[in-house]
């Protein structure tokens, strides 16, 4: 989750290969919503992944590692399903 603007998002993920769309927060709200506002108004890095009911099933403050967020991605999204 970032304040950063979709295009940046768009040009990471392509360059990550990340086969999912980053969200991207300018205005702060969904930051206050999931509780990852940081000092001085900035965001602290939390990745989340909320599956097609809405439910959070991946929550993490910090950078996990790609393989960590993609076997949780694996998880949500199986082969086949």
């Amino acid at each position: 989750m970032s304040v950063d603007s979709q295009s940046s998002h768009q040009r990471y993920a392509e360059g990550k290969g990340y086969p999912f769309l980053l969200l991207a927060d300018e205005g702060g709200q969904v930051a206050e919503a999931y509780d990852v506002k940081g000092l001085l108004g900035k965001n602290q890095r939390t990745v989340v992944l909320v599956d097609k009911s809405g439910v959070i099933q991946y929550y993490k403050r910090g950078m996990p590692a790609d393989s960590d967020i993609l076997a949780a991605i694996d998880v949500l999204s199986p082969v086949g399903a």
